[in-house]
């Protein structure tokens, strides 16, 4: 609002001006061009402390959220896994629920083994746990009762990062392209 009324003042102020005879059209002109020109650099001005002002929230957010120590943390002497990986992965009995809802069990007396070398493909209806299941292996939490193992080593006796730095998930859908690849 007040850089348009300042361009109307000088428009208002400049045509008195032209019409006294004190100024010229083309000086004017001039002035016109010149506080549209003033009004859209201090536009772009207040545009810019906005994105600024969100910048400084979003960083003091991030600030927060790399301070957050997580609830896994490791033991005080992990144990290591193997050198060498084999793939071998083990639940016993695993039970979990979620923190948000813990009367609703996630997953409940899961058992299941898998041997190195083997393709094994988890499956289900939403909600089914699947996700669950890999946010337990990669130690985002642990059971509430039974116990996942991984080359022979006990989840909970290892170190978290150790175990994460030897997992990788495909996901089903990728999600990095909008467009299909010819396009």
């Amino acid at each position: 609002f007040m850089i348009f009324s300042s361009v109307v003042a000088v428009l208002w102020f400049g045509s008195r001006d032209v019409l006294a005879g004190t100024m010229s059209a083309g000086t004017l002109g001039q002035f016109l061009l010149y506080s549209v020109f003033a009004a859209g650099a201090l536009g772009a001005l207040s545009e810019v402390w906005s994105e600024l002002s969100q910048a400084a929230g979003a960083a003091e957010r991030l600030t927060e959220i790399l301070a957050e120590r997580p609830a896994i943390q490791p033991p005080a002497e992990p144990q290591p896994l193997p050198a060498k990986a084999k793939g071998a992965i083990s639940f016993a009995e695993v039970s979990f629920s979620y923190p948000a809802r813990p009367d609703r069990a996630a997953v409940h007396g899961l058992s299941f083994q898998v041997k190195p070398g083997e393709t094994v493909a988890i499956v289900g209806p939403s909600g089914a746990g699947k996700s669950t299941v890999f946010s337990l292996i990669l130690r985002f939490y642990d059971p509430e009762t039974g116990r996942i193992v991984i080359d022979g080593v006990d989840l909970r006796e290892a170190d978290p990062a150790a175990i994460r730095q030897r997992i990788a998930i495909v996901p089903q859908d990728v999600t990095i392209f909008a467009a299909s690849v010819r396009d």
